[in-house]
């Protein structure tokens, strides 16, 4: 008996997880789920994370030049405010690609639960929606998140590097016994003598990096994504409204000269989004209690996928410098053996040339002595 009640836990707790959904949801409506439903954001999701990284690794050289020669074990580590200016720039271009993914998939859920699923997958939907109402609505809400992915992931990338940072000055501080001055270090740096890095992928110190970065983030998105949220509802809601009493022709959508007035439309928005964060902050007891409710289980449950990311992240830049450094090498030693063969190819010419004077000058000796004899 015992043993049947602790199984139905299990089977319980199972299907309360992402993967238990998953395959609950795939027993219900077939595998044709994944496809509409799970590989679209999938996708999409990577594409928005390898345009965050990338912009990483391309904006901190212009804050800090030494990344530029050494991705992998930059000396002198880059400092706290130009690793926040380059996390902050990557959320920006984050932010480009994910303001309008979550709009539509606002829209869809709403249009899902008013219409009772009239667009079978988030594809359709987007290409009808962008059709009839335009590439600007999708883009309401857009300070929004610009200021939440440029904060967070400035933070997210700061608190990442610092961390990290700690760790290595850390291992040098024990590797030497004392805390070394900050010129000679460079000065090591510059003769290839610095250890290698102590917190190579793999190591258990990235499992603590990845939370710190993760807690970090959550501090910034999490109560701007409860904003957000209002701010679609409130936009939900006036669509909704609009549609009432739009003619029957546009009742799945707002009118084209109304959807396509954004700015009063969105300021509109961000008013009522105001008065309703105020409001709700005063029914909970305050901005901190309403901002951060559920907080810390939200902040649990990213560090896993931080510390994943980060160590895939640091792989591939692993990778990449390696395989930079070996084409360098390459291409080095091709441009040596060339300036050694040109190099060769001269002397012999010059070893050529000298022989040919000094047979020349035999021949010219001999000459001028066979003209004496005959004198004679």
């Amino acid at each position: 008996m015992e043993s049947q009640k602790q199984l139905s836990k299990r089977t319980q707790f199972f299907r309360v997880t992402s993967i238990g959904m998953v395959a609950h949801a795939i027993k219900t409506q077939g595998a044709g789920f994944i496809y509409r439903q799970v590989l679209p954001p999938l996708i999409m999701n990577s594409f928005i994370g390898s345009v965050l990284y990338t912009t990483y690794i391309f904006t901190l050289p212009v804050f800090h030049p030494a990344f530029t020669y050494q991705k992998s074990r930059t000396f002198p580590p880059p400092p706290f405010p130009a690793v926040f200016m380059a996390g902050a720039l990557a959320g920006g271009a984050q932010s480009l690609i994910a303001a309008p993914m979550d709009s539509l998939k606002v829209k869809f859920q709403v249009q899902d639960l008013a219409h009772g699923g009239k667009h079978k997958s988030m594809s359709s939907f987007a290409v009808t929606t962008l059709k009839e109402m335009g590439v600007k609505t999708v883009y309401r809400g857009f300070a929004l998140t610009l200021v939440k992915d440029s904060l967070a992931c400035g933070l997210f990338f700061g608190v990442f590097e610092w961390v990290k940072q700690q760790g290595y000055y850390y291992f040098i501080d024990e590797l030497y016994g004392i805390r070394e001055d900050m010129e000679i270090l460079k000065v090591k740096a510059l003769m290839h003598v610095l250890p290698q890095d102590c917190l190579t992928p793999g190591h258990p110190g990235y499992a603590r990096i990845g939370a710190a970065a993760a807690v970090a983030y959550q501090a910034v998105d999490y109560p701007l994504k409860q904003v957000k949220s209002i701010f679609y509802a409130k936009e939900a809601a006036l669509q909704a409204e609009t549609q009432r009493n739009a003619p029957a022709a546009h009742t799945q959508h707002l009118n084209s000269s109304s959807m396509r007035s954004g700015t009063s439309i969105s300021s509109q928005l961000y008013s009522m989004t105001w008065q309703e964060c105020r409001s709700q902050a005063q029914s909970s007891g305050g901005w901190r209690r309403f901002l951060y409710a559920n907080f810390a289980w939200t902040a649990i449950r990213a560090v896993p996928a931080a510390s994943v990311g980060f160590l895939v992240f640091e792989l591939m830049k692993r990778k990449l410098d390696a395989r930079r450094y070996e084409s360098e090498d390459r291409e080095m030693e091709s441009y040596l053996d060339q300036m050694m063969a040109e190099r060769d190819a001269e002397r012999r010419a010059e070893w050529i040339l000298a022989r040919e004077m000094e047979e020349r000058e035999r021949i010219e000796g001999r000459g001028g002595g066979g003209g004496g004899d005959v004198r004679r």
